[in-house]
C-alpha cells in the first residue's frame, strides 16, 4: 500500500518521461506532414518522393534494432538515447539546406539512423518506470500525443502566417535538442541477466505468436506508411493547404489522448489479440474513407479515426513486445517492433505508394459521394 508521500514521489518521477514524450513527438509532428510537400516544391515526382521515403525505413530496419541491442548489452539506454536525439537534430538542420536528390538522400538516411532508435529506447525507459504495471504504458505515452497535437496545430499556423515553409526544419531541431536535455532525468534501466544474442533471436523466430504478430505489423505498417507519405499530397491535390494539413493531423492526434488513457481497459477487455484485430478493422475502414473523400476538408472528420487506430496499434505492439521479450532484452524487442513497423513495412510500401500516386489522376467530383471517387485510373 503506497503512502501519500510515496505516491507523490512516484508521480513526480514520471514527469521527466512525460516531458520527453511531449518534446520528442512535437519534433515528429513538425516534419511528418510537411517534408514531402518540401520535396514536391523542389520539383521531385511522386516516384522520387517514394524512393526518398523508402531510404530511411531501410536504415530503420537495422538501426532501431542495432542500437537497442547495444543499449541492452552495455546498459547505456539513456546515453544512447541522448546521442541519437542530438544526431537527429543536426541531420534535419543539414537537410534544410540540401536541394540535390543525392545529398537529400544521404541526409535523409542519417536522419533515420539517429531517430529510429529513439522510440524503443524511450518506451523502454517508460516501461522501466512502470515496473510491474506495463499495462499503464498508455498513461505515459499519451503525453507524446499531446505534444504531437500542440506542435502540429501551432506549426501549421506559423508556417502560413510567416510565409516560411522551411520553418519546420528548425522547429524539429529545437524540440529534439530539448528532448535530449530532458532525457538526462529519465530512470536508468536496471541491468538484467541476458541470454546470448543468438538465443534471443531464435526465441523470437521460433515463436509462432511472434511471427503472426510481426506479419500483422507488416501489413498494417504498409498502409500506415502511405498515409503519412502521400495523404498530405492527396489533401493538397484536393485544394487543401498547410494549415488544413496541420489541422487534420492535430484533429487526428486528439483522439489519441483518450484512447491512450483507455488503452489499459481495452487491453484488459479484449486482450492483445482482440485489440490487434480491432485495430486492423479500423485501419481498413480508414483507408476506404480516404479514397472516397469528395473534398479536402472531409479529411478532418475521417482523421478522427487516426488516433484510435494508431493508438491501438502502438499500445498493443509495445505491450506484446514487453510481455514476450527474451530475458534482459526488452529494448531489443521494442527495436524489432519499430524495425518492422517503420522499417520493413515502409521499404515495401513507399515505392508502391509512389507508383500508385503517379499512376492515378485526381478527378474533380461534383456528383454524389457514392457515385464518384476522387481517384480514377489514368488511361
Amino acid at each position: 500500500m503506497h503512502t501519500g508521500a510515496s505516491a507523490d514521489k512516484e508521480r513526480t518521477n514520471f514527469w521527466p518521461i512525460r516531458f520527453t514524450y511531449v518534446l520528442f513527438f512535437a519534433a515528429i509532428c513538425t516534419i511528418v506532414p510537411f517534408l514531402n510537400l518540401h520535396f514536391q516544391r523542389l520539383g521531385f515526382s511522386g516516384q522520387h518522393i517514394g524512393v526518398l521515403n523508402a531510404l530511411p525505413p531501410a536504415v530503420t530496419l537495422v538501426s532501431a534494432t542495432l542500437w537497442a541491442i547495444v543499449a541492452d548489452r552495455l546498459h547505456l539506454h539513456n546515453y544512447v538515447l541522448r546521442v541519437m536525439l542530438v544526431g537527429a537534430a543536426l541531420s534535419v538542420l543539414s537537410l534544410s539546406f540540401a536541394a540535390s536528390f543525392l545529398l537529400i538522400a544521404v541526409l535523409f538516411v542519417l536522419y533515420a539512423f539517429f531517430q529510429s532508435p529513439v522510440p524503443p529506447l524511450l518506451d523502454t525507459a517508460a516501461l522501466e518506470a512502470l515496473g510491474e504495471h506495463p499495462e499503464r504504458y498508455g498513461e505515459l505515452r499519451l503525453w507524446g500525443s499531446m505534444g504531437f497535437i500542440l506542435g502540429t496545430w501551432l506549426l501549421g499556423a506559423l508556417i502560413r502566417a510567416s510565409g516560411l515553409p522551411n520553418l519546420f526544419f528548425y522547429a524539429y531541431a529545437c524540440f529534439a535538442l530539448a528532448a535530449a536535455a530532458m532525457s538526462v532525468r529519465l530512470p536508468r534501466v536496471a541491468p538484467k541477466p541476458q541470454p546470448p544474442l543468438w538465443q534471443g533471436i531464435r526465441y523470437v523466430v521460433g515463436d509462432v505468436r511472434w511471427l503472426i504478430f510481426l506479419g500483422t505489423l507488416l501489413v498494417v505498417g504498409i498502409a500506415n506508411t502511405n498515409i503519412y507519405n502521400f495523404l498530405p499530397l492527396y489533401i493538397h491535390d484536393l485544394g487543401g493547404d498547410e494549415r488544413l494539413i496541420g489541422f487534420a493531423w492535430g484533429v487526428g492526434a486528439t483522439t489519441e489522448v483518450p484512447t491512450m488513457w483507455a488503452s489499459q481497459y481495452i487491453l484488459a477487455r479484449l486482450g492483445i489479440r482482440g485489440t490487434l484485430l480491432l485495430m486492423v478493422l479500423l485501419y481498413a475502414l480508414r483507408m476506404l474513407l480516404y479514397g472516397l473523400l469528395p473534398s479536402a476538408w472531409w479529411v478532418v472528420p475521417v482523421n478522427l479515426l487516426h488516433g484510435v487506430s494508431f493508438t491501438l496499434l502502438w499500445v498493443s505492439s509495445v505491450t506484446f513486445a514487453d510481455t514476450h521479450a527474451p530475458p534482459g532484452m526488452r529494448a531489443t524487442a521494442q527495436g524489432v517492433v519499430n524495425g518492422v513497423l517503420f522499417g520493413l513495412a515502409a521499404i515495401v510500401g513507399s515505392p508502391l505508394g509512389g507508383f500508385l500516386y503517379d499512376t492515378m489522376v485526381l478527378r474533380t467530383c461534383t456528383s454524389a459521394l457514392p457515385a464518384c471517387s476522387p481517384f480514377c485510373w489514368s488511361s
